[in-house]
């Protein structure tokens, strides 16, 4: 389909990929889902190195392998193509500044309130001092979230 047409088609289908229609049928509609537009969106982004913090399926570690790149997805529930499956994010299991780049792909509001700051401080800690954190967030229905 022409990319003006499938963004034209996408923007009109907006509420049914946000709230109503589930991934698969989205896909039957030939409708770009949420995860492929944060995927597309944040792979320009991503340089060196990659490690995708709750990366469920790990499928933009995978997009990004695809093109000769290293990358490690690592999540709390052991998906069937994870990487590295921790008890949580607290204590993340590589060197100091090993990445290049770390993603949070609409993650970050599923590790738990209690140690999000400890969970940051490990980010920061096995990321690159020059390197990128890129941090998406699903769109929530409910208004009023803040990190202290």
């Amino acid at each position: 389909m022409n990319k003006l047409i499938q963004s034209s088609w996408d923007f009109i289908g907006f509420p049914l990929r946000a709230f109503i229609v589930p991934e698969e049928t989205q896909n039957k509609l030939r409708l770009t889902t949420l995860k492929e537009e944060r995927f597309n969106a944040v792979l320009p982004f991503i340089k060196g190195k990659l490690l995708d913090v709750g990366c469920g399926k790990n499928e933009l570690v995978l997009k990004y392998r695809q093109s000769g790149n290293e990358g490690i997805g690592l999540d709390v529930i052991n998906y069937e193509k994870v990487d590295v499956v921790v008890k949580d994010t607290k204590t993340l299991p590589f060197e100091d500044e090993e990445f290049d780049t770390i993603t949070l792909i609409a993650a970050f509001n599923h590790i738990s309130k209690s140690y999000r700051k400890e969970t940051l401080k490990e980010i920061e800690r096995v990321l690159d001092k020059d390197g990128i954190l890129i941090v998406t967030m699903k769109i929530r229905l409910s208004v009023g979230c803040a990190i202290k």
